[in-house]
């Protein structure tokens, strides 16, 4: 994490796939007329695939109004 501050950058494997599986994760809350405040999710594993969709959720679900730990719940 050398040059983080200097220059902006895009991991694939955790950003990328975070992307995709949330946008999998809004579709499917879109078609049952669910909402993702609502959602228990649970993840296994915990490489850096399995850490980007968490954080990627995780962000998703505290533009909903959820604060941190009720996210974490």
């Amino acid at each position: 994490m050398f040059h983080r501050d200097k220059m902006c950058t895009f991991n694939d494997d955790m950003q990328g796939t975070g992307a995709t599986a949330l946008a999998c994760v809004l579709a499917g809350l879109h078609a049952t007329n669910s909402e993702l405040k609502d959602q228990r999710i649970v993840f296994l594993g915990a490489g850096t695939a399995g850490v980007g969709i968490a954080d990627q959720i995780h962000s998703a679900m505290l533009q909903t109004g959820l604060s941190h730990e009720e996210a974490y719940e």
